[in-house]
């Protein structure tokens, strides 16, 4: 056989091709008999297993985007597709380190750089991350600086719920108050708010409501 090479754990030791050696794929509890499994849908990772090991009609999904929060800055996933075929064989994950040329860049770029196809940085800068991230009402968007240093590293957005200070005013605003930058109230009143459309209506609409009170 030729060298084993698996993170997959197996509680009951792993399955064997056709020579006898042994694959990333593992054996169900042999104390459980599983139901025959019949199921019309292809799941290109392969089955979920349901509590005693056994394969239910429902997909894993991609093992990368599971191994997402494991990867370093200097690595990637590849799956690695397995090599049998039925309901128990399913893909794997595996990590590896990105081989990217010698990096030179001139420019410095405050939210870190872009990265290639490869996931190599190239001499062009990221956007502030607040500018492509939309947060929910009431939260409002943080840029989090890297904690790292190089061309890998970059800024994140956080959104963080909005904290207002207490609110004290004894001015009577009867369209509401303004709102600061961080959409929290000031002792400012908002204007009638058909006053600040009226800059906004068309001509047309102008005519039709002058003719609406000249005929009544």
């Amino acid at each position: 056989c030729d060298e084993f090479l698996c993170a997959l754990y197996c509680e009951y030791g792993n399955e064997l091709d056709g020579n006898g050696c042994p694959i990333c794929s593992c054996k169900p509890n042999p104390s459980i008999q599983c139901d025959e499994f019949l199921c019309a849908l292809y799941c290109e990772y392969g089955n979920e297993l349901d509590g005693n090991g056994c394969p239910i009609c429902s997909c894993k999904p991609n093992p990368c985007e599971v191994s997402k929060s494991a990867l370093s800055l200097s690595s990637q996933c590849d799956v690695v597709p397995s090599d049998c075929f039925g309901p128990l064989c399913a893909a794997t994950a595996e990590c590896k380190a990105i081989q990217c040329d010698e990096f030179l860049c001139a420019m410095y770029c405050e939210y870190g750089n872009e990265l290639d196809g490869n996931g190599c940085p190239i001499c062009s800068c990221k956007p502030n991350p607040c500018e492509v991230t939309e947060c929910a009402p009431g939260t409002k968007c943080d840029v989090v600086p890297s904690d790292c240093f190089g061309p890998l590293c970059a800024a994140t957005a956080e959104c963080k719920a909005i904290q207002c200070d207490e609110f004290l005013c004894a001015m009577y605003c009867e369209y509401g108050n303004e709102l600061d930058g961080n959409g929290c109230p000031i002792c400012s009143c908002k204007p009638n708010p058909c006053e600040v459309s009226k800059s906004a209506l068309s001509l047309s609409s102008q005519v039709h409501f002058l003719c609406f009170h000249q005929n009544r």
